[in-house]
Parts: C-alpha cells; structure tokens; sequence
C-alpha cells in the first residue's frame, strides 16, 4: 500500500514536530481514500492482512530506523 509507505515516519527527535502516531488516524485515511477510488476495505486487507498490524509494524520499522538514525549522530 505506497500510501501507507509513503505516509508513516517515526515521530521527529529533539522536540520537533513529527507525523502522526496515532494509528487508528493511519488507517482512517487511506480507507476513506481508497472508497473514493473504488477500493473497499476488504480489498486492502486482501493486500496486506489487518491494516492495525500492518501499520503498527510500519511504525515500529519507522522508529527503529530513526533511532538508527539519531544513535549515529552520537
């Protein structure tokens, strides 16, 4: 699902502003999305399997390969 791939980052370090962690939020918007376009909820789950786990794993991925990130700098 490139919108989920393309919309989940880990939140900023140092107090900046980061993107959305609520995943509940995540999974809202590309279902509405994907209606517009046609898609059922079913079809994304055919895709990727449950959209919670699927976004979590996502988050978790994200926040890892920022704290990779941010333990480099140090």
């Amino acid at each position: 699902m490139v919108w989920i791939e393309n919309s989940i980052h880990a939140a900023e370090q140092f107090r900046a502003p980061g993107a959305p962690q609520d995943v509940t939020e995540l999974i809202r918007r590309p279902i509405e999305g994907a209606k517009g376009q046609g898609i059922s909820e079913k079809e994304m789950q055919d895709e990727v399997g449950d959209l919670t786990e699927y976004v979590r794993d996502k988050l978790r991925a994200a926040k890892k390969a920022e704290d990779d990130r941010t333990d480099r700098r140090k």
